[in-house]
């Protein structure tokens, strides 16, 4: 018996080994990038935007920029809701929430960005 725990000890050791050399090693792998959320965030990021006439107000008021890196660095740091979107239609609208607001993001060929809200009481005028 002790003889089979030592050689599943071994075996077991050297595949784990070969793994970490074969997989981990030397590479710069995000690990996360299986999960939804980040599927969604990078397809975002890679395609072309739009922005909705609301959208570009409320970017005006909150002091956001439309250029590529500030889009990329909202839509990193913002926590998609799967609750609040809809994602069972064709063309599916992912709702984005940080602590100071939110906004919605449809896919397709282009991404719409519409639906930007100040969650706090901000002193902006678009609807």
């Amino acid at each position: 018996m002790l003889r089979r725990i030592r050689i599943y000890g071994v075996g077991f050791f050297l595949g784990c080994l070969l793994s970490y050399f074969f997989l981990f090693k030397n590479r710069d792998h995000n690990l996360d990038y299986w999960l939804p959320k980040e599927r969604i965030r990078d397809e975002i990021i890679s395609k072309k935007h739009f922005f909705d006439g609301s959208f570009s107000c409320a970017q005006q008021c909150l002091n956001i920029n439309s250029d590529t890196a500030s889009i990329e660095i909202l839509v990193k740091t913002s926590d998609i809701d799967f609750s609040k979107s809809q994602t069972k239609i064709a063309q599916k609208t992912y709702y984005f929430e940080q602590e100071a607001f939110s906004f919605q993001a449809q896919m397709g060929e282009v991404i719409t960005f519409k639906n930007l809200r100040a969650k706090k009481d901000e002193k902006c005028l678009c609807k």
